[in-house]
């Protein structure tokens, strides 16, 4: 349906920006020390 097409769209770019926010903590840690 309709309904699922946009929750799986909200859920995956959901889930990229939490990805992309991970590595860029770590990347900040990494230069940090």
């Amino acid at each position: 349906t309709v309904a699922d097409a946009i929750m799986d769209r909200i859920i995956h770019t959901a889930h990229r920006i939490e990805l992309t926010g991970e590595s860029v903590r770590k990347m900040a840690a990494y230069r940090g020390k």
